[in-house]
């Protein structure tokens, strides 16, 4: 549910309901869940809308375009600055959902900055981006930093092409967790 809060204030509020009805245990077995996966506020910090600022429980994407690392959930403030062909962002917070086939630990509760640049130029658009991991679950995990960059282009009115390259940095590489480069592309 959308809300419009005044001028330059909006909130948004989503819930989310699953269940299992190929399981074989009793209705009464809690394993059901209904959770808030969108709760944030968004405010205009000038009257241009240029200055934003959002807080809550939002949709993160780590990397822009793509969504490699990590699409989901998460916990955190941002700050965006846009221009007419430009954005600048900044944040802090943590990651809400993880991968249940992912190896663990997981991302799930790392806390993360992030900053990015974003640019769309009629139909190409190209960004940069930097997430650095802290805390006891990053440790965990073993993660520092990602640095990546994408490119976007819509062509044929229907098509779009974008390419996605990511550094992952962690924090002790060894000969079984080493750093990594990850390249992708999609067409759609």
């Amino acid at each position: 549910a959308n809300a419009k809060i005044n001028d330059r204030a909006d909130a948004v509020l989503g819930v989310n309901y699953t269940n299992n009805f190929a399981n074989q245990d009793a209705a009464s077995s809690d394993k059901d869940k209904f959770y808030v996966d969108r709760a944030y506020v968004n405010y205009a910090l000038d009257a241009g809308k240029k200055f934003n600022v959002m807080v809550g429980r939002y949709d993160y994407e780590l990397g822009n375009a793509s969504g490699i690392q990590y699409g989901d959930n998460f916990d955190g403030a941002q700050l965006k600055f846009s221009g007419d062909h430009w954005a600048l962002t900044g944040g802090y917070g943590k990651f809400k959902e993880a991968d249940p086939e992912a190896p663990n630990p997981s991302l799930l509760d790392v806390k993360t900055g992030y900053a990015s640049l974003d640019g769309t130029w009629g139909d190409f658009g190209a960004g940069v981006y930097y997430n650095h991991f802290g805390g006891n679950k990053a440790n965990a995990a073993n993660l520092d930093n990602i640095f990546g960059g994408y490119m976007s282009i819509n062509f044929a009115k229907k098509w779009n092409l974008m390419g996605d390259y990511q550094r992952v940095s962690k924090n002790k590489e060894t000969v079984t967790d080493k750093d990594g480069n990850i390249w992708g592309a999609k067409l759609q």
